[in-house]
């Protein structure tokens, strides 16, 4: 169901809108993800049997924004979050953080290089837990940091 604030729009992941999904994440991010990734999103369901759901941002019709994320018991874990560079620091990550399923932690992967997402998280109170070497298979660094956001 779309809603609407300030000339955005947001809607929930579904076959109507998955190709704009999957055109932002070609132009958003490093990694490439498989059929699957999109097909768990359709279906709500990750192969582990988590949860999952994503969202996506609209201005003037136009896809800018998404997130996704999967969830189990006490935890959300977002799978990815993105906002096309001219659209940024005008609140519409901090507005598609607010579509992850409210549990008490959620946590993410940044790329090491990532300044600019790592200062993003840590304004947001997410804190850095550890380095994971080699997290990134095919990417320049590999290594990604571990970031948690805990919630009352």
């Amino acid at each position: 169901m779309p809603t609407e604030e300030g000339g955005l729009q947001f809607q929930v992941v579904d076959t109507s809108n998955l190709s704009d999904f999957k055109k932002l994440c070609l132009i958003l991010f490093p990694v490439r993800y498989p059929p699957s990734f999109f097909k768990s999103l359709i279906a709500g369901k990750m192969d582990s049997g988590d949860s999952c759901g994503g969202s996506l941002g609209y201005a003037d019709g136009r896809p800018i924004g998404l997130v996704s994320w999967s969830h189990s018991d006490g935890r959300s874990h977002m799978l990815n979050l993105g906002v096309l560079a001219q659209h940024r620091r005008k609140g519409i990550g901090s507005r598609l953080l607010e579509f992850i399923p409210p549990k008490p932690v959620i946590s993410l992967y940044v790329q090491s290089s990532n300044q600019e997402a790592l200062d993003f998280y840590e304004s947001k109170g997410f804190k850095k837990i550890r380095l994971e070497k080699s997290y990134y298979r095919r990417l320049d660094p590999p290594d990604a940091y571990f970031l948690e956001q805990y919630r009352d």
